[in-house]
C-alpha cells in the first residue's frame, strides 16, 4: 500500500508558485507540553534583546530558541481542497509557496535572571535621603517583565526571592547596608512593642519607624525577606528562624568576610535572639569553610556568582581546585542547568575523581 502511495505521490501536478522565494517561512518543532499548553489557548511570548538568545515563554516556562538544520529541503504546498484524494495525477496543479532547509528547535530552560539583579541593584534603594541623589533609570513592573526573558510565574519568583517591592511605582531592591540597619531597627521595635515574634503586624512596625524615616513598603519588603507572612492575616508575619540566623551570620561578615570558624560560630551564637540555634550546615551557599588544625570561614554567597554555568565553574574551580560534592552542590543553586539534575551538571562542566579515602571529588574539567 506505501509502495502504492508513493507512486501515486511521484505523480503529483506541482509547479512553482509566482511568489515563490518571495516569502520567508519559517517550521517550529514544538515540545508535547507546548502543544498541549497552547491547544488549550495558553498565550507565548518571544523575548529576547538584539544581543541576547531569543527564548519563548508561556505562563510559567522558558524554552531556548534554536535553529537546527534539516537534512533534507522540504517545499511547502498549500492543503489540497478536495483532501488527500486530489494529491494523484488527475488533480488539478499545485503550486510550491517555498522551501525550507532548516527548523526551529524549542527545549525547556531555565529563565535568564542575571540582567534583572544587574538592573535592580543599579536602583538600590538606599533611603529616603538618598532618592534625590539617585539617577539611573527605574523600572516598572511592566517595564521588567517584558525585558526579562522569564515566565511570568518565574519572574514573579524571582522577584520574591530578591526582595523586591513597589515604592512610588517603581520595582526596587535594598541596598544592603541599609538593609541591615533598617531590619536591626525592624528587630528592635519588635522587641520593644513586645510583638509575639509569631504574630508580627507590619503596619504597627511602620507607624513605629516613621520618625526614622524608612518607608512602609520597606518595612513590609523587610519582613517578607525574613518572616512568613500569614495567609489568613495578610500584613501579619511569623519571624522565620533560619532566615534571623542568617541575617545575623551576614551582619558578622560585613565585619570581616574570612574568621576563624570557631570565634565566628562563637559570635554567631552570641549574636541571635534567645532560643534560636546556628549551625554550620546553615551557612551551605554563603560562607566556605576551610578545613586544618584551625578551620577558617570566608563569605561567600552563591547569590554572587555568574547564571552562567562555565563562568560559574571557571569562579569555582579558581577557588578551589577541588570540590567535594556536599561544598559544591549549594553553589549550583540559580544557574542555568536547563533542566539537569546538580548530578548532571556536574558531569557536564567537571570531571569527578577520587581520593585515596574514597571520598568522590570535582574538578576542573
Amino acid at each position: 500500500k506505501g509502495l502504492r502511495l508513493a507512486r501515486k505521490m511521484a505523480g503529483m501536478n506541482l509547479s512553482f508558485s509566482p511568489a515563490y522565494g518571495s516569502v520567508a517561512f519559517r517550521l517550529m518543532e514544538l515540545p508535547p507540553v507546548l502543544v498541549n499548553e497552547i491547544k488549550v489557548g495558553a498565550q507565548v511570548e518571544f523575548k529576547g534583546e538584539e544581543e541576547e538568545h531569543i527564548v519563548l515563554c508561556t505562563a510559567d516556562k522558558t524554552f531556548s530558541v534554536k535553529l537546527a538544520d534539516t537534512s533534507n529541503a522540504l517545499y511547502l504546498l498549500p492543503s489540497p481542497p478536495g483532501g488527500a484524494a486530489s494529491d494523484f495525477p488527475e488533480a488539478p496543479p499545485r503550486q510550491i509557496l517555498g522551501k525550507v532547509d532548516c527548523h526551529i528547535e524549542l527545549a525547556q530552560c531555565s529563565p535568564r535572571l542575571d540582567k534583572l539583579r544587574r538592573l535592580l541593584q543599579e536602583t538600590a534603594f538606599a533611603g529616603a535621603e538618598q532618592e534625590l541623589s539617585q539617577r539611573a533609570r527605574m523600572y516598572t513592573r511592566r517595564d521588567l517583565a517584558c525585558i526579562i526573558q522569564a515566565s511570568e510565574a518565574e519572574f514573579t519568583a524571582a522577584l520574591v526571592a530578591l526582595g523586591a517591592f513597589e515604592y512610588n511605582g517603581h520595582v526596587r531592591v535594598l541596598e544592603e547596608s541599609f538593609m541591615r540597619k533598617a531590619f536591626e531597627l525592624v528587630l528592635a521595635t519588635i522587641v520593644e512593642k513586645d510583638f509575639p515574634t509569631t504574630h508580627v503586624p507590619a503596619a504597627e512596625c511602620a507607624a513605629a519607624l516613621v520618625e526614622n524615616e524608612i518607608p512602609a513598603e520597606v518595612v513590609t519588603a523587610l519582613l517578607r525577606l525574613h518572616a512568613t507572612e500569614h495567609e489568613e492575616a495578610p500584613g501579619m508575619f511569623a519571624l522565620d528562624e533560619k532566615k534571623i540566623c542568617l541575617f545575623y551570620a551576614k551582619r558578622l561578615f560585613a565585619l570581616s568576610e574570612s574568621w576563624e570558624l570557631s570565634p565566628f560560630l562563637d559570635a554567631w551564637t552570641a549574636d541571635v535572639p534567645q532560643g534560636y540555634t546556628v549551625s554550620v550546615e546553615l551557612l551551605a551557599g554563603l560562607g566556605l569553610i576551610t578545613d586544618g588544625q584551625h578551620p577558617s570561614i570566608r563569605y561567600f554567597p552563591v547569590g554572587a556568582l555568574p547564571e552562567d554555568p562555565r563562568a560559574r565553574f571557571a569562579i569555582l574551580f579558581g577557588v578551589r581546585t577541588v570540590w567535594t560534592a556536599p561544598d559544591i552542590t549549594p553553589y549550583l543553586q540559580g544557574m542555568l542547568t536547563d533542566g539537569l539534575t546538580p548530578e548532571q551538571t556536574l558531569l557536564k562542566f567537571a570531571r569527578t575523581f577520587k581520593a585515596p579515602d574514597g571520598t568522590k571529588l570535582w574538578g576542573r574539567k
